[in-house]
This record gives structure tokens, sequence and C-alpha cells, in this order.
């Protein structure tokens, strides 16, 4: 859809619904929501229960976002488990045991987005909100805004990957300040968003009758030739293509 050419479509579009927090109808893989509420956190107890420091779930190799070369780089400074085809661990149970396994034995998981695109956030993050262990996240998204508050580790704010890895092993040997990282949910919880955006929709068809067509829908989706919504390559992060 990205390489596709869409000018065969302008002037068609009146609406747009995507995962675009610009969009008519955003439709992102999942939001967070206020509501104070109990809820059980790890203890100290079971965190020395977790004898491993990084996964990854991985299928994809070689993406836009290379983000296999930022694992690459963090693995310089300590191991990284990857399940899937892209490692040599796998899980053959459902994705809830599969979850589980993360939640008992890892205190950090790798939501490496494979496309470096304006707002584009996935269930890599959303899902793992689902048990508690901290999302390591790299996209091009601002995640303050769709993510709860200190409940995430983005790799841009580093330095470098170094850096970023001195953190990780810091949290790892001071569990006050790990379990710092799920204080959010008395607060706040995750939801996926496929099951209200048809209500969003449904609201906007009776409520907004302003005349507008998109007379230039390529633009809009893949952005101008200086600025697109997509990074590759060079225009990716410093941590990421620097050697």
């Amino acid at each position: 859809m990205r390489k596709a050419n869409l000018n065969y479509a302008n002037g068609f579009y009146n609406w747009t619904m995507t995962y675009r927090l610009d969009s008519d109808i955003p439709n992102p893989y999942g939001f967070y929501v206020k509501s104070k509420r109990k809820v059980d956190v790890p203890s100290k107890e079971d965190l020395k229960k977790r004898k491993k420091l990084v996964a990854w779930f991985v299928s994809s190799c070689d993406v836009s976002s290379k983000r296999g070369k930022l694992v690459s780089k963090i693995m310089k400074y300590t191991k990284v488990d990857i399940y899937g085809k892209c490692g040599d661990l796998s899980c053959q149970k459902n994705d809830n045991e599969c979850y589980q396994l993360l939640e008992n034995n890892y205190k950090f998981y790798l939501s490496f987005e494979n496309s470096y695109c304006k707002d584009y956030v996935t269930e890599k993050l959303f899902n793992i909100y689902n048990i508690s262990v901290i999302p390591v996240v790299y996209g091009r998204a601002d995640y303050k805004k769709i993510a709860p508050p200190h409940s995430y580790i983005n790799v841009e704010d580093f330095p470098s990957v170094e850096e970023l890895v001195k953190y990780l092993k810091y949290l790892d040997e001071n569990d006050d300040k790990y379990l710092e990282y799920f204080q959010w949910k008395s607060d706040y919880y995750v939801v996926s968003s496929f099951k209200y955006f048809i209500c969003d929709l449904c609201k906007k068809l009776n409520t907004d009758f302003t005349p507008k067509t998109y007379k230039n829908i390529e633009k809009w989706w893949k952005g101008a030739e200086d600025d697109p919504s997509c990074y590759t390559n060079i225009d990716l992060p410093r941590i990421v293509i620097d050697d």
C-alpha cells in the first residue's frame, strides 16, 4: 500500500480512517483510558524468578525500519532472546501462553515496529500492556500521546545503544525503579480500538455534513518529498544507522 501509486484516487475520498492520528476517523491499534482501579502488579519476589533480561518475538526480518540492525547493536552489550523466524527460539503455544512465558522469564520486551512511519504503533506495544513486562519501543510516533505515562522505554531517549542497555541493566538491579513502570496501571487501562472505530464512523456520518474531498490522497498518505510519512535508510534515527 505504501509503494502503490494512489493518484488514481485523487478527488475520490471524502474521509480517511487509518491508524494515523490526523485521519478524519483515527483508528489506532490501541489507546489508553484514565480510570482508577485496583490491579495486581509484580512483587519483588516475582522479579527474582525472572532470570532473563530481554526478549523479542519477530517474524519479519529484513524490514524498512532496520530494527534488526538495532537489535544486533543491543546484543553487543546484552543477550536478547529472539523468538520466531528471525531467531533460534520458538513458542509453539497460543498467544496467551507465549505472553505468559514472556512475563514469567523476562523483564523487557522489544516492541520494535517494522516500519518507521508517522503514528504507526501496532499490537507489538499494546499487547504487552496486558502483562507486567516493560516494553522498549522504537517507532516514529509520539509515544507520550498514545501510551500511558512512564509505561515504556523509548530507544530514542538515549544518546547511544550502550547507554540504553546500561539503563536496562540499572533497572534490572533496582527493583523499586523497575516497578515504577507499572504504577500507571492503577490510573489507566489500555484497550484495542478495533471494536470502537465503527461507533466513531457512525457518529460522524450522522453529525458531520461538511463537504470535503481529498484532492491529493497520495500526498496525504505518503507525505511530501522533503517530509515523507515513512522514514527509511539515512532518514532513520542516528541510534539505528550510526555504526
